[in-house]
């Protein structure tokens, strides 16, 4: 076990926990014993947004061009830290391939670590089908995310899956 906890924060803002932990011993002789050691636990604390498969999801009638839709992304804090004032895009087509940006939110407050929020956009689907939408969490980088790969989530409006039996 552990016992004797003197936790600290660093000038970086690390955690530092110094303690002891304690191992109990048995000799061959049967006598018991406890063999204690100084121990220094250092955990850096991470921010990291996160848009998952599935947290983007359209309302609405996605069958014709020219429909209102809304798209709706949910927001994850799967870091330690909180979070302020999340920005998220939406893009027509991947933003990292030039994709078009169709508008943007702002998930306004603090997001404590393990919470999830939603923003949403209103979105006319655009003549041609199917079309690919992605929302990116954090597109400017300015939350210095620990993990950018998992700040984007996207899906396929329009597409059909039709299977023909004779």
């Amino acid at each position: 076990g552990e016992r004797s906890f003197a936790p600290a924060w660093s000038g970086s803002g690390d955690l530092l926990a110094a303690y002891n932990r304690v191992r109990s011993l048995t000799a061959s002789d049967g006598t018991k014993q406890q063999e204690v050691d100084l121990d220094v636990l250092d955990r850096k604390f991470s921010t990291d947004v996160a848009l998952l498969t599935g947290d983007l999801a359209i309302a609405g009638d996605q069958r014709f061009p020219g429909s209102m839709v809304m798209l709706r992304a949910t927001i994850r804090n799967v870091g330690d830290a909180p979070v302020h004032d999340v920005p998220v895009a939406f893009y027509l087509g991947d933003p990292a391939s030039g994709g078009m940006e169709i508008g943007r939110q702002i998930a306004n407050g603090w997001l404590n670590a393990g919470d999830t929020t939603t923003v949403s956009v209103n979105w006319t689907i655009p003549g041609t089908l199917p079309v690919h939408v992605f929302a990116k969490a954090d597109p400017e980088g300015q939350l210095g995310d620990s993990d950018v790969t998992n700040n984007s989530t996207d899906v396929v409006i329009g597409a059909t899956s039709l299977s023909i039996s004779i």
